[in-house]
């Protein structure tokens, strides 16, 4: 039975175990899975929840003047309370080091305590006083530590509020500059010119008109080239003889070449 017991207790065990195992890991999961979540947000929004954050530090810093004031608070009473031990301690020091010089001097009474004492009510008093003495200069020792500790705490606490200030403005900034560089990657996307090749709508249009200004410009000009070309020829060309004259020509020739006879310009050679 006890060995069944003992079984049962380490199944217990390893299944709380496995539990919280699980637990941890699920909620590393869940929260890398929104942390993956919020990294795949357009810019745009992740800034505007930062800046959602940063509003929030407002608050974060406002709740934290509680606890500084109420740290002070105790500081003021250690140090209060410290203050009235040290100034017991110096009192009854000087009374217990007086009287015990008054038994040292076999004095017949001894002043201590507002009263004047026989040697031996002295001793009594003294020895009980010397062990309260004793417990509250340790009371004392432990008040200085307390309030080192306060002031510390104090000291981290005003540097944490100051920070988170300081850290606000300059967060602030970052996010400004970060809208600042979103606005002009905004700006970049309507540029006219892109590098490397990549025109836009606009630039291919414009280059469609520039091809096609060039091409009417040339073609008007091969028009221009031509048409002064073929002024050029035609008034430098000599004259055709007109179709009759050269009829004539051909109607003389036969005659002459029939008859024998001689033209009027070889007759008057001779």
């Amino acid at each position: 039975m006890r060995c069944c017991s003992i079984t049962k207790k380490l199944v217990f065990a390893a299944v709380a175990v496995a539990l919280v195992v699980g637990i941890y890991h699920f909620g590393s999961y869940i929260k890398s899975s929104i942390q993956h979540a919020e990294r795949n947000l357009p810019p745009e929004v992740r800034l505007k929840m930062v800046k959602e954050d940063i509003a929030k530090l407002n608050q974060d810093i406002d709740k934290n003047w509680g606890p500084i004031a109420k740290l002070e608070g105790e500081i003021k009473d250690t140090r209060q309370s410290l203050n009235n031990e040290q100034a017991w301690l110096e009192s009854k020091k000087t009374d217990m080091l007086n009287a015990a010089g008054d038994l040292e001097a076999k004095v017949e009474k001894v002043s201590y305590n507002g009263k004047q004492l026989k040697a031996n009510e002295a001793r009594k008093a003294l020895a009980s006083d010397a062990e309260l003495y004793k417990t509250r200069k340790q009371h004392a020792e432990s008040l200085t530590r307390v309030l080192a500790s306060q002031e510390k705490a104090l000291q981290a606490f005003t540097a944490r509020q100051n920070e988170m200030k300081n850290a606000k403005a300059e967060l602030s900034a970052r996010v400004a500059q970060i809208e600042a560089d979103l606005q002009n990657l905004e700006l970049a996307k309507t540029k006219t010119y892109m590098p490397n090749g990549d025109y836009s709508r606009l630039d291919r249009i414009k280059e469609t008109l520039n091809d096609l200004e060039k091409d009417t410009r040339d073609r008007l000009r091969e028009v221009e080239l031509r048409d002064e070309f073929n002024k050029a020829n035609s008034d430098t060309a000599p004259t055709e003889p007109t179709k009759d004259s050269s009829a004539n020509d051909e109607v003389i020739k036969r005659v002459r070449a029939v008859t024998g006879g001689e033209s009027k310009t070889e007759s008057a050679g001779d």
